[in-house]
């Protein structure tokens, strides 16, 4: 079944019902550099960059340059993902690059990839200073809403395209466990490359692995 919500600007996100969503970043413009998390674990956002920009639905997103605009949203332990966890992001990117949605270096990494792979999703894992990849089927375009997700349960990786499953990879064996350095970062690899240039409109990170059926609810 296809998302369909996720192809026109009238999107409207709801806040999660899952405890152990570990991140939430929807918003509103607070008259500061801060996103709130609406996890229960307070995992704030600092804005850099990034502006606020306001779809005919009435939902804000934040629109980012590809130059240096991102979010970083610290290093609480809830973000350090163990062997199974979901990343879902309504994106709507403006150009055919290398670009990271979601970047938290020494344990897990979700970009688009154009320069090996067509603008597709990747998921790398990493450990003990070696990564794995995983690769998602189809490209994505510019211009228009997709929602994306990845489910990871080692060692099979599925990503989902507007609800509907794409690809599964069995390549994603490594997690960091406690290689995590730095912090978690959105736009921005590692916070200094690969920035992501279009619009957000709303991450949300699981320490579980969702179904297919919960990933279309969402």
């Amino acid at each position: 079944m296809l998302k369909t919500k996720g192809l026109r600007d009238n999107l409207v996100f709801d806040p999660p019902r899952d405890l152990r969503t570990v991140l939430s970043l929807p918003g509103l413009p607070q008259g500061s550099p801060v996103i709130f998390d609406r996890s229960c674990y307070g995992n704030n956002g600092t804005i850099t960059g990034a502006a606020w920009t306001r779809l005919p639905s009435g939902l804000w997103c934040l629109s980012f340059d590809g130059v240096d605009d991102k979010i970083a949203c610290g290093s609480g332990s809830a973000l350090q993902l163990g062997s199974t966890f979901t990343i879902i992001a309504w994106v709507k990117p403006t150009e055919l690059r290398d670009e990271a949605i979601v970047s938290y270096p020494g344990g897990y990494m979700f970009i688009l990839n154009n320069s090996t792979y067509n603008h597709k999703m990747l998921l790398y894992t990493f450990q003990s200073g070696a990564s794995q990849t995983s690769v998602a089927t189809t490209a994505i375009g510019t211009g228009s809403w997709a929602h994306l997700a990845v489910t990871l349960s080692i060692p099979n990786a599925l990503f989902y395209i507007n609800g509907s499953q794409d690809a599964t990879a069995i390549a994603a064996t490594h997690i960091a466990g406690n290689n995590y350095s730095d912090q978690l970062y959105l736009s921005a690899e590692g916070g200094s490359a690969n920035f992501y240039k279009g619009i957000i409109g709303e991450v949300l990170i699981f320490n579980r692995s969702l179904s297919s059926q919960e990933v279309l609810a969402l």
